[in-house]
């Protein structure tokens, strides 16, 4: 005989106020196959995702990851914006012609509840240098980014 347990339930709206948080309400997630190269210091876009908020107290976890590779000692860095503006990075990694990682994680608190897109920058940090973000294969580990609503 199968039992289900739990010691709550929250609703699809989130957890009412004044109850605890915590809930996923909503993911939204995409990934992308391509490689994107750069030999500027200047911030270059990758995916981007958008998020509506059920609530203005509610709080969006995003969750970015992507292989990286420098083709010399440069390093590549990484940063996650929401619209126009920085909220978290950068990330730095010096790879030395060799394949890497980057992940970034932010819990952030957008205090709306209107479409909000997030998006992962890249840059070398020395003019000139090439670095890539991203493999280029469909088979491979892609650039990804995951946006979970928290009930607040």
């Amino acid at each position: 005989m199968s039992q289900l347990r739990t010691n709550s339930i929250v609703p699809v709206g989130g957890i009412p106020a004044g109850a605890s948080g915590g809930g996923v309400i909503q993911l939204v997630k995409t990934s992308s196959s391509t490689q994107y190269s750069s030999s500027s210091t200047t911030y270059q876009d990758t995916i981007s995702a958008s998020i509506t908020p059920r609530s203005t107290s509610n709080k969006i976890l995003i969750l970015a990851t992507a292989p990286v590779l420098s083709a010399s000692s440069a390093e590549v860095q990484a940063i996650l914006v929401r619209g126009t503006t920085q909220i978290c990075g950068p990330t730095k990694n010096g790879q030395s012609t060799m394949w890497g990682s980057t992940s970034l994680i932010f819990l952030d608190s957008p205090a709306t509840t209107s479409s909000t897109t997030y998006k992962i920058q890249f840059r070398s940090h020395i003019s000139g240098t090439t670095v890539y973000f991203g493999t280029g294969d469909v088979d491979s580990n892609n650039v990804s980014l995951h946006l979970l609503e928290i009930s607040g």
